[in-house]
C-alpha cells in the first residue's frame, strides 16, 4: 500500500535504503515523461516544443503569452542564480502555469483548475485568480495543444460509444466499463508510460542491470561499485531505447542521478581498485555535481 511501500513515501526516505558493502544503488527517471509521451502519441508540435525547452512550465507560459518572447527560458540552476527572475515576479507565474498545466494533463475542468491554482498560492495572491480564470485557461490550453485536445476527445468519445476498451502497444488494455471518463482520456499517456517502463526493464535485464524497484517513470537498480559508471550509462541507454521503441522517435530525456549511495565503497577491493573507485567518485562529485553519500 501507499503507506508501507518506501518508494511512495517522501523522497528523502529513500535514503533509508542502503547498499551492501562494495555496492551502489541508483535511481533513474525520465524528464517530464508524460509531456514527451503526449507530444509523440498525439503528434503535437507545440507539446514537443515545450518538452524540448529548458523549463516545460515557463515555455508553456511563454507560448500562452504570459511570459515575454524575448525573455530566456532558464534552467533550474539559472532560476536560482538570476535574481531578476524572482524580482520581476516570474516565480509566481511559473507556479500558476505549472499548476494549470498539470491539472490539464489530468483533464480538470475550469472550475476545478481555478480552485486548485488559487489554493496553491499565498493568501495575498489568490485574488489574482479571478472568477472565470479557469475557463479561460482551459480554452487557451486546448487551443495551444490542439492535436492533443482533438485526440483525447476522440478517445473519450470512442470509449463511451463503442464500449470496447482501449488497447496499449503491448496488448494490455483498459476494460470497457470504467465510469471515470477523465481517467479514460489520460489512460493512453499513463498506460504508455507503463509500457515504456516494462520495455526498459526487459532491456536492462538483458544487459545484466539488477533492478530492484520500479515506480511510475523511474527504475532503481544496484550493482558492484567498480561497475557503477558503466552500468548507469547502460541503464540510461536502455531507458532511452525503450522510449524510442514505444514512441517511435528519440524524444524522451533520461536524467542523470543526482545522488549516489555507496556503503564502504572500497571495502572489498584491493588498493589499486580502491584508489580507482575513489577517484571516480571524486570526479562524479566535482565535474558532474553529484552528491556522494
Amino acid at each position: 500500500s501507499a503507506t508501507s511501500f518506501l518508494f511512495l513515501m517522501p523522497k528523502w526516505m529513500r535514503l533509508l535504503v542502503n547498499p551492501r558493502e562494495g555496492r551502489y544503488i541508483c535511481d533513474l527517471d525520465a524528464h517530464s515523461e508524460e509531456v514527451a509521451i503526449a507530444a509523440a502519441l498525439y503528434n503535437d508540435e507545440n507539446k514537443r516544443e515545450v518538452y524540448r525547452s529548458a523549463d516545460v512550465y515557463m515555455k508553456y507560459a511563454q507560448l500562452a503569452g504570459a511570459y515575454p518572447k524575448d525573455k530566456p527560458i532558464l534552467t533550474e540552476d539559472e532560476r536560482e542564480s538570476e535574481k531578476w527572475f524572482k524580482e520581476e515576479g516570474w516565480t509566481q507565474v511559473r507556479k500558476i502555469y505549472k499548476g494549470g498545466f498539470l491539472g490539464m494533463q489530468f483533464g480538470m475542468g475550469g472550475a476545478s483548475l481555478e480552485r486548485r491554482v488559487r489554493l496553491s498560492l499565498p493568501e495575498e495572491k489568490r485574488d489574482e485568480i479571478f472568477e472565470g480564470w479557469g475557463d479561460n485557461f482551459v480554452d487557451s490550453y486546448r487551443s495551444l495543444f490542439s492535436n492533443e485536445t482533438e485526440c483525447v476527445t476522440k478517445v473519450r468519445q470512442a470509449y463511451s460509444n463503442q464500449k470496447k476498451g482501449i488497447m496499449l502497444q503491448d496488448g494490455w488494455r483498459l476494460g470497457p466499463n470504467d465510469p471515470n471518463i477523465l481517467a479514460v482520456g489520460n489512460f493512453p499517456v499513463q498506460g504508455t508510460g507503463a509500457v515504456i517502463l516494462r520495455r526498459c526493464c526487459e532491456l536492462c535485464d538483458a544487459e545484466g542491470i539488477q533492478i530492484y524497484a520500479t515506480l511510475h517513470d523511474a527504475i532503481s537498480f544496484t550493482g558492484k561499485l567498480e561497475n557503477m559508471e558503466r552500468e548507469i550509462e547502460t541503464a540510461r541507454e536502455c531507458f532511452r531505447r525503450a522510449a524510442e521503441d514505444i514512441l517511435g522517435e528519440n524524444l524522451m530525456v533520461i536524467g542523470n542521478p543526482e545522488i549516489i549511495l555507496a556503503d564502504e565503497p572500497t571495502g572489498n577491493l584491493d588498493s589499486k581498485m580502491g584508489a580507482e573507485v575513489m577517484a571516480l567518485l571524486k570526479e562524479l562529485n566535482e565535474k558532474d555535481g553529484r552528491t556522494i553519500v
